[in-house]
């Protein structure tokens, strides 16, 4: 047998005996126009373009034919996603922030309300009786506490402590003279600075019907704050009523507010 003519075979079966195209496999596919067009002719004898081979074959279905894709640009597409990485960090953060905020705000605001509600309720003390003269007025005091007289207090003044000798309550008088109600104060809260008071300071009040002064501060030495109010009566007569103890907020400073000239 002899040896067969591949070559012809190929060529028969893509151009036909005849040297003609192949319908079957030309109506399915378009020519390769760089390398299978290059330098042959068209029936009209004008030379085709030029053009270049799909797979080594001369002609593909078009079916087969895929579209160009676009190379990804890596670099871009990192560094979009570290910059949407950045800012997903950089709102959490600024969540977390702002919720410890909220909360811190939440609790300065209970704490507010919690201590206004503690200064404007006022703790009402049993068993009291009303201790003082028709000289130097009246005010109410725990019944269980005491008169204090020792070598220490002044003998003007009139000076009631509870059991312990913790809380104090002072009490005085004097005529008015023609000096103003704001002279006598601070003639009084200077003696207050002279005895070693700190944090000192001065407000404005209402005792009943009287206009008054409130004096308040702190005794380092003895680790006593007290109040003192000072206000001058119909009859001419300048009174102070002071209360020491060791809190800053006793209901016991609420004493001087029970004063009254008659029993």
């Amino acid at each position: 047998m002899g040896r067969r003519n591949t070559n012809q075979d190929n060529y028969n079966q893509y151009y036909g005996q005849n040297g003609q195209y192949n319908n079957q496999y030309n109506n399915q596919g378009r020519y390769n126009n760089q390398y299978y067009n290059n330098g042959r002719q068209n029936k009209n004898g004008q030379s085709k373009q030029g053009g270049k081979f799909f797979n080594n074959q001369y002609f593909v279905p078009d079916n087969h034919v895929e579209e160009p894709k676009k190379e990804k640009n890596t670099k871009n597409g990192k560094l979009d996603n570290i910059g949407m990485d950045k800012l997903k960090i950089i709102m959490i953060v600024l969540f977390v922030i702002l919720s410890i905020m909220l909360v811190i705000t939440i609790k300065v605001l209970t704490s507010n309300d919690s201590s206004e509600e503690e200064k404007d309720t006022k703790v009402e003390y049993q068993d009291t009786r009303r201790v003082g003269n028709d000289v130097y007025g009246y005010i109410s005091i725990p019944s269980e506490w005491i008169k204090l007289e020792d070598s220490h207090s002044v003998d003007s003044v009139l000076q009631y402590t509870d059991v312990e000798n913790v809380y104090v309550v002072s009490m005085d008088v004097f005529d008015k003279g023609s000096k103003s109600l704001e002279y006598y104060a601070d003639n009084i809260l200077n003696q207050t600075v002279t005895n070693g008071a700190k944090n000192t300071k001065v407000s404005d009040n209402k005792l009943d019907n009287y206009d008054a002064k409130v004096l308040s501060g702190y005794y380092e030495e003895d680790g006593k704050w007290f109040v003192i109010w000072c206000f001058i009566t119909g009859d001419n007569k300048v009174h102070w009523i002071g209360v020491e103890a060791p809190d800053q907020e006793s209901e016991y400073y609420n004493i001087p507010t029970t004063f009254s000239l008659k029993k």
